[in-house]
This record gives C-alpha cells, structure tokens and sequence, in this order.
C-alpha cells in the first residue's frame, strides 16, 4: 500500500463509521418517538371509546327513567286534562283552568321528581305538549312555561311528530344536558291512543366524567360554544351556562380537575377537528397529553356534516413516560458515541495492523486458500451438513449421506442426476431458486443462496438453506462444475414464524386497554377482520358461562352469535357484528346471546369498528343483560291491561281485544256475542259490609265467572260493579246458555267475607256483533239497553236485544 493512500484511507473510513454510527443513532430516536406517539394515539381512541360508551349509557338511563313517568296512568290523564285547558285557553301558557291543571300535574310527579334527583341525579324534567315543542311544565323550574321552542329543540319536535323516544344532547332555554324523551300517550276507547305530548328527563356529563376521572386517572371535560349557547339560552339564565372563556369562544360545561381552566384562558388546547386530535402540553413541570374531540348534538348525530357544538376534553399526566423517552433518547446518543469511539480505535489499530500484514498475507494467499479448502471439508463433514457436486454440462450430481438423509433417503435411492434435484423441489419455491441460480450461473454474482422447501419422503416439507458456488468454469466462462451445502433450517423457520406471531399480538394489546376492559361492567369482547375473538373481559365471560381459554381465537359467530329471540342464529351476512366489519358502520341492536349451558338471554348490544388509517381492523362489541329490563316492562304491561282487584282484563284493554274481535266478525262473517253484567243492588253491600267486604263480592264474581268460560272468550271489568264478556264464534242460543249458567253460579253460590254469606245476584244483557256494525260502540249501546231491561223487568235476569 503506498504512503499516500494510507491518510485518505483512514479519513474516509473515519467518515464512513461516523455516519453509520449518526444515522443508527437518528433511526433508533426515529423509533422510539414513533412507537410513543403510537402509544399515545392508541390511549387516546381507547379514551374516546369509552367516553361514548358512557354517553350512550347514560342517555338509555334518562330515556328508562322518563319511561317510568310517562308510563303513569295518572300522569297521562292530568297531562291530558292540561292539554284540553290550554287548547280551550287559546294555547301558550293559558289562563285559570291551564294553571289549575298544571298545578295538579306538579303535585302528582313532585315527589318522584324527589326521589330521581337524589337517586340518579337527574337535573330536569319536563312536559311538552304536542304537536312542536310547547313547554307545559318545567318540573325543575315551575314557573318558566308557555314558551314555544320549536327551533331550539329539534329532538321534542320529533319525538311529538311520530311518537318515537330518542335521546341525546340538546341546548335548551335553561340548561345544555343529554336528555332523553318518550311520548305520553292516552288511551281511547275504541280508538288509537291520542298523543298528549312529550316527557324529557335531562342529566347532566357529571357521572360520566367522575366514573371515567377514576377509571382512566385523567382530567375530563365539557365544552360548549359561545354562539350556540348565547343564541340559545334565556339572557337571564346564561349565568348558570357555565364559565365563559374568551379563549377558547367557549362555555366550560362541567369538568373533573380545575387546570382545564387556566388552559382554556391561555388557549393551550389542540386545533379542533372533524375527528380526534391531541398535543403534548407542558405545564407547570409537567407533560401533559391533551386529547379533543367534537360534541355533536342531536342534530348533529342525525347529520354528520352540520358543524359541532362543543368538544370534549380528556387529559392525562404523563410526565414520567415523557421523561423516560429523554431519558432513552440521551442513552441512546450516549451509548453510539462511545460505541463510535470504541469502534473508531478499532479501525486505527486493524487498519494499521493491515497494512503492516498486507504483503505477507498476498503472498501467502495461495497456500491459504489451499488450507481453507481443506478445512471446509474437514467442517462440512464435522458439521454433517448436506452437500452436492454438480457437473453442469452432463446435469450429473453427486449428493452425500447426510444431503438424503434430511430428505428421509439413502443415498442409493436417489439417481444422481439434475431431475432429482428440481423433482424434490417445492414447485412454488423452483422459480425463486432459479432466479438466482441462473445470474450466478451467467457470472454476475460471487455466490448461490436460497431458503426453499424439498419434499420429504414421508409426504411433508423440510425447509433447507442451499448455499453454493461456481468452482470451475471453461475458457469462455461457462460453468463446469459447481459445488454447495444443504443445512435442515425447518426448526429455525417455525421458530421465526412463532416470535413474530407473539411479538404482533402483544404489540397489539396496551396495558391500559387490558384495565379498562377487566374493570367495565358491561359485556366487551374484541373481533379480529375474520370474526376471531382476540380479547374479552371478565364481565362477559360471567355473563356468558366462559373461560376465557374457550373463546379466545375461536370464530365468534360460533360461540358468541347474536341470536333471535327463539335461539336460532342469523345467517353471517344479517349478524349486526360481522355487518359492522364489512362496512364499518356503529349499531346499536337489541338481541339475544347464548351462554355455554344452552340458556338465551336478551341483551342491548353496540359493535363499533375498530380502524387503521381509514382500514378496519376489528370491531369491538359491548353488550349488557338486560332481562331485568324486560321484566320491568312486561309487568308495566300488565299493570296497563289488567284490573288489580279483579286480575280481568281492564276497560281499555278489553275494548281494544273487542275492537280486534269485531274486524274478524267483519273479515270472516263469523258470529260473536257480547254480553254486559251488572252486580244487582251493589251499594248496598258497600253500604251495609264496607267496601272490603265489596272488594270480596266482586272478587268471587270474577273468580265464579272466569271458571265457567272458555280460553278464547274475553272477560273484562269495564268499571266499578260492572263486566264485559265477549263471546267469539257464539250464536244467541250459545250466548244465553252462557249467561243463565253464570247468574245461576252466582246466585247459587253466595260470597263469603270473614264469616259473613253475602248473596247476590246479576243482570245480564246479551246482544250479537255482526259484519253490518259500523262500529264496537253500536253494539256496546244494544248490549247496554238490553242490561238496562233486565234491570227494569226486576234484575237477576237475561234479556237480550239482537
């Protein structure tokens, strides 16, 4: 090496190593701060799901509770009475008759109003009547009233337009609030039920933000913009909107830490965004991480593209992650500079040790080469790799012992020739050999490599490292011989596919996702695109009968299908969870799933997809049991259609089954019978024994009567001593056998009441329905005069009027 080159050889083999050493430095940073900011958006789409999961659960909340009021009977009828008064009164807030009826219907809800704002912290409840948006009673605030706020209060106005509940967040007149809203709905005889108006229970964001402040250890809060509220609310009232903070153009609804105020003064928070946005925000010697995300009201959840309403705010202190990665980060230039250091001492002494050893090593190469092919062999055979020895021009190939026996051969099974060879060869790996086979072939590359399968004997694939060269070649340059090694990696090649496999699959999970989901209450399990269970939390494995062994990885249209209500699945193309996968849309269903032991039980299920940049990526499904919910609402259905004393059918309901029964009569032709009773001389049991012992007479009455009917006939209690029987498929000579063995029974069988024999006896009258009655109130009228004469011929009695 001459003196000159020397120099330039060590500074540019300085450089070099300087510049390898920067630029792994600049990568590793590159990483480390690209995998924390993925941490980073990964908490804040967790912290986004679960404060719309509390939302959603807390709308259904207010929608249950202004169900219980609206469900009322006795809240119904006051709500009509003050409906008639307005409307008598010329509408608005009305006169005299309007406030006396308005002041009863106070009295009615006033302690329930107690009890939901103590028990559930429910912060309004409000009557509106139909048709719009007219305020009737504002239970929270009694003497605001009589305001029409159709424009400000989209969600009254439908609700009272097609009687449908909803929810959601609203501005109103007083307050902004989620809110949930039922019609009230009043019963008529023979007739649909009449619209009254609407009932809304209003809460406020406090138990969301207080249950999520604990669960995710972070700052929540709400904000509403200036405008909407300002444009909104009642000037006199706009005190009570919360903080304004020029800042931001904002009103802070409610929040759970108080440093969200100093923020919004100074104008720390992220731009806001159609989606979730977030910064780094350093504070008070602490690193903050700042998430925001648009509040939409109802009408904005109807219609994405109207503008936002507010945001939500959630933040979190993570000073000691951001000092953990300046602390890695100044390791990490740390570690290369003294690794460059080491490794720059290094090159000085091999470069100088090289260039003192160059011509002794050049003119020893030949022997050198001589001894290393002389160890190779000696390896290979101390190794027991595989080998082969090509003669290119004759396809002739000598493999050793060990090269058939990794294939499952001995060596004089196999023909020694090219055709073995690529016969052996997995077909879909024989172009990829060839494609750098043939350039090494041709001379343009030292060497021969390639990872590719060979058919063992026994049927299966052995994955084998090839290596070789060109050893001799002609005067042209065309091969003659070649040489090379095949060494069994199958074992290193599952290994790999198992570490990369695993390594996914935790990188997937955040410890912080696995909290959430082991302290929810409600149902959560998590799909992969193809439907395969990857998490679950132990409130759904309780609730379904699991271990979570059982379930993850397996197809959960499989174990965890929704069902319809008589268990049977849906087809995979109609299942809301595997819709929700294919086009990434949220949905909210009620349906039934099946625990391990067989048994089905309804729950109110939400799947929402889970997306990468747009891609989807799963879904996550919530669901709750909500059996006692629907018993709740089987018993309120029995409370509306069935009499307490009696346990017959009440006056509504029997009216509404008759009503049924005449469309049939009109359909079919076929004849029915109705027959009217009336307990004779009742007052004076009332007058004489007490209306307990009466309560008793009517009690027997029912129970004699019922006993003596059919399945298919209708026994109602119509009001106070008197009955209805509807007599399908009868005729008058069926109907008035029917109506003398029943005043027979009663009058052979007196009513006892704590030792007292009570006697009494009834009137029956008996008219038949035809297909030529306008209307159930024509026939009730022939069966009303015909009770009236059996009355006045002397009572105990059946006459019939047809």
């Amino acid at each position: 090496m001459q003196k000159n080159r020397y120099p330039l050889l060590v500074l540019i083999s300085s450089v070099l190593l300087a510049a390898t050493f920067l630029s792994i430095a600049l990568v590793r940073q590159g990483k480390d701060q690209q995998e924390f900011e993925q941490h980073l958006a990964n908490d804040g789409r967790q912290a986004q799901a679960a404060f719309q999961i509390a939302a959603a659960n807390q709308e259904l909340q207010l929608l249950t509770l202004a169900a219980l009021v609206a469900n009322s009977p006795r809240v119904a009828a006051l709500f009509a009475q003050g409906r008639e008064a307005v409307l008598a009164e010329g509408g608005g807030p009305g006169q005299s008759r309007s406030a006396e009826a308005r002041a009863a219907l106070m009295r009615e809800v006033e302690p329930a109003w107690r009890v939901l704002q103590q028990q559930f912290g429910l912060r309004q409840l409000h009557f509106f009547l139909a048709p719009g948006a007219l305020s009737y009673l504002r239970v929270h605030h009694p003497d605001k009233f009589g305001d029409r706020i159709d424009d400000v209060r989209p969600i009254i106005v439908d609700v009272n337009r097609d009687q449908r509940p909803r929810s959601g967040f609203e501005t109103g007149r007083l307050y902004s609030a989620l809110r949930g809203v039922v019609p009230v709905l009043l019963s008529r005889p023979g007739g649909n039920p009449m619209t009254v108006g609407a009932v809304e229970a209003g809460g406020s964001f406090e138990p969301i933000l207080s249950l999520l402040d604990r669960q995710l250890d972070a700052g929540l809060a709400v904000t509403v913009d200036s405008t909407h509220v300002e444009g909104t609310v009642w000037n006199t009232n706009l005190p009570n909107a919360g903080e304004k903070f020029p800042g931001c153009d904002c009103y802070l609804e409610i929040t759970s830490r108080p440093e969200i105020r100093a923020w919004l003064t100074q104008g720390l928070l992220p731009d806001q965004k159609t989606g979730l946005s977030s910064r780094l925000l350093e504070w008070k010697d602490h690193s903050y991480h700042m998430l925001r995300f648009p509040l939409r009201d109802y009408l904005g959840t109807l219609d994405l593209k109207r503008p936002t309403v507010g945001s939500v705010l959630i933040w979190s202190d993570i000073s000691r992650q951001v000092a953990n990665e300046r602390n890695k980060a100044w390791r990490n230039w740390g570690f290369n500079f003294l690794a460059y250091l080491v490794a720059q001492a290094v090159l000085l002494l091999l470069l100088q040790y090289f260039r003192k050893e160059w011509q002794r090593r050049l003119d020893a190469a030949k022997e050198a080469v001589s001894v290393r092919e002389q160890s190779l062999d000696l390896a290979l055979k101390g190794a027991d790799l595989g080998t082969w020895d090509w003669h290119v021009p004759s396809s002739r190939v000598e493999f050793n012992e060990r090269w058939a026996r990794m294939l499952g051969y001995r060596p004089d099974e196999l023909e020694g020739n090219l055709e073995t060879w690529s016969r052996l060869v997995h077909p879909d790996d024989w172009l990829a050999l060839n494609a750098v086979l043939e350039p090494h072939l041709r001379g343009d590359t030292p060497a021969y490599e390639s990872e590719h399968r060979m058919r063992h004997k026994d049927g299966h694939w052995v994955w084998v490292l090839d290596r070789g060269r060109v050893v001799e070649r002609d005067a042209v340059g065309q091969p003659l011989r070649a040489a090379g090694t095949h060494l069994d990696i199958t074992a290193r090649r599952d290994a790999l596919a198992a570490a990369e496999a695993s390594r996914r699959e935790v990188e997937h999970l955040s410890r912080r996702n696995e909290l959430l989901l082991m302290s929810a209450g409600e149902g959560i399990f998590g799909l992969d695109v193809r439907g395969r269970i990857t998490f679950i939390n132990p409130a759904a494995l309780s609730m379904l009968g699991y271990g979570s062994a059982e379930v993850i990885g397996q197809d959960s249209h499989a174990l965890l299908h929704p069902r319809r209500q008589d268990g049977t699945a849906y087809p995979e193309a109609e299942c809301p969870i595997f819709r929700t996968l294919h086009d990434g849309m949220t949905r909210h269903t009620e349906d039934w799933l099946i625990r391990k032991d067989g048994q089905g039980f309804p729950v109110e299920l939400t799947t929402t997809a889970m997306k990468e940049q747009g891609t989807i990526e799963g879904a996550v499904t919530v669901f709750q049991n909500i059996e006692v919910r629907r018993q709740a609402e089987a018993e309120m259905i029995r409370l509306a259609t069935i009499d307490s004393l009696t346990g017959l059918l009440n006056r509504r309901c029997f009216l509404e089954q008759a009503e049924k029964e005449m469309a049939r009569v009109r359909r079919f032709n076929q004849g029915a019978a109705l027959l009217m009773l009336d307990l004779d001389f009742f007052k004076r049991v009332n007058d004489t024994h007490g209306h307990a012992a009466g309560d008793g007479v009517l009690r027997h009455f029912a129970t004699l009567s019922r006993d003596s009917l059919r399945q298919v006939d209708l026994f109602g209690r119509l009001g106070g001593e008197e009955f209805g029987i509807l007599l399908p498929a009868t005729d008058e000579v069926g109907a008035r056998e029917t109506a003398e063995r029943l005043r027979g029974r009663l009058e052979g069988h007196p009513a006892e009441f704590q030792g007292i024999t009570i006697a009494v006896t009834v009137s029956i009258g008996l008219t038949l329905l035809s297909a030529a009655d306008a209307s159930l109130d024509i026939v009730i009228n022939r069966a009303d005069a015909a009770l009236y004469r059996a009355k006045h011929q002397g009572r105990n009695r059946v006459e019939a009027v047809i």
